[in-house]
């Protein structure tokens, strides 16, 4: 495949309307990989190891999930929780089959499965009120051609 796991989870989340691209001047941006120390409410996605779940006893293909863990940072509680529920909420009800567009590419999202509940990591920092949260899924998905 041409993008990630956590690529195209970045790209539903914006289409989906739960988050924007940075690129635009919208709130909640997210981003795939690595997070900026601005905006201070930002949502990031990371790609994690998903398990297997067997393989074929044809040709040895390993069939299995891939690993996304969601990361919320807020300028408060309240808001970096209800914000990370929303979007775990939105994987586990909005997708089924889910055509999401990473450039020219395309893909298929067939689900997000074993979603966790909010994870609250605590500050940023000793000395920071930002608040951080996290939330681990695997899906399955495959790229169109």
């Amino acid at each position: 495949m041409t993008h990630s796991a956590a690529d195209v989870t970045r790209w539903y989340l914006i289409a989906a309307g739960v988050g924007t691209d940075p690129h635009e001047a919208g709130s909640w941006p997210v981003f795939a990989g690595h997070e900026p120390s601005t905006p201070d409410n930002c949502i990031t996605v990371y790609d994690t190891d998903g398990p297997n779940s067997g393989r074929s006893m044809i040709d040895g293909e390993v069939f299995g999930f891939e690993g996304v863990q969601v990361r919320v940072r807020s300028k408060d509680y309240p808001t970096g929780y209800g914000k990370l529920r929303l979007i775990l909420v939105a994987l586990a009800e909005s997708v089924y089959q889910t055509v999401v567009a990473v450039g020219t590419d395309r893909y298929v999202v067939h689900a997000y499965d074993q979603i966790t509940n909010p994870i609250p990591i605590g500050r940023e920092t000793p000395t920071s009120s930002r608040q951080v949260f996290t939330g681990n899924v695997i899906m399955t998905y495959r790229q169109l051609t």
